[in-house]
């Protein structure tokens, strides 16, 4: 999941755009706001996430992935975690109360897991709390299969 969310921030342009270099062009001058100049000084930092993110997939998966590819191993991720919030529940309409939440684990509390978890949903699908950085793919949870994650 890691690698997923730092290919949307990083190497896709679309994610790039939304996230990296927005939040940056908020700290540059506007007469000197141009994504070039964005682009320029962080060349090199893409080029390392774009091999680091290329290795993992390729352990993962056994070869180097394009945008399609990232989605459908995020689509596959979010079903996995989807499943596992599902089980053990008498209705899979919703994740559970505050008082009884359902967790990763089959916890009775939300544990590191459900955190961390949310944290990269956060970083996905929306803003990062007290940092003002857009959502790197806000689409991710649009699928109805994923209802669940999304409620």
């Amino acid at each position: 999941m890691d690698a997923i969310v730092l290919y949307f921030n990083w190497v896709d342009i679309d994610g790039f755009e939304n996230t990296i270099r927005r939040s940056l062009a908020s700290y540059i001058p506007w007469f000197i706001r141009f994504d070039f100049v964005i682009d320029y000084f962080l060349e090199s930092e893409r080029i390392q996430y774009i091999s680091r993110t290329q290795e993992v997939f390729k352990k993962l998966c056994g070869k180097q992935l394009d945008r399609l590819g990232v989605q459908n191993l995020l689509f596959n991720e979010l079903l996995h975690f989807q499943g596992r919030l599902a089980r053990g529940g008498d209705s899979i309409s919703r994740l559970g109360t505050f008082d009884s939440p359902r967790s990763l684990l089959q916890t009775k509390k939300l544990n590191a897991c459900d955190f961390a978890l949310y944290s990269k949903l956060c970083r996905l699908v929306g803003n990062m709390g007290d940092v003002d950085v857009g959502a790197c793919y806000p689409m991710a949870l649009e699928d109805p299969h994923l209802s669940l994650l999304h409620d």
